[in-house]
């Protein structure tokens, strides 16, 4: 695992890399015009569990791939808006991070959160 590779302090920016190459941040919009988020990150068994655990996530969804090839290659979900917010808030945390990420992947997070925040102005008035 990279684990023992990367600096405790760069495994979120490990992990940006990494969803920005190998992972997409996508959603639908429901007949009530409100956006369902996704994300799903595809790698290796060892590295998608290395993710969950630094997200302390153990419940999210694993899919293998191809498992007629019989090769090491899975997808890990994660959808839930609210959960999902949790998530990319962290990774997307630092102040220039748009200066370093993926504009696209950052511009649906940014979607994301402008979404919740007015759910919740909503629920509070």
């Amino acid at each position: 695992t990279p684990s023992s590779k990367i600096s405790q302090n760069l495994i979120k920016y490990f992990i940006l890399g990494f969803i920005d190459g190998d992972g997409s941040i996508s959603y639908c919009t429901t007949n009530t015009g409100r956006k369902q988020f996704n994300l799903s990150i595809t790698g290796t068994l060892e590295i998608v569990h290395y993710v969950m655990k630094y997200w302390n996530k153990e419940n999210l969804k694993i899919l293998q791939r191809y498992p007629e090839r019989n090769v090491n290659n899975y997808t890990l979900s994660v959808s839930g808006n609210d959960q999902l917010l949790v998530i990319l808030n962290e990774l997307y945390s630092d102040t220039d991070i748009n200066k370093i990420c993926l504009q696209r992947k950052y511009n649906k997070y940014l979607l994301l959160k402008e979404q919740q925040e007015n759910k919740y102005k909503k629920a509070s008035a």
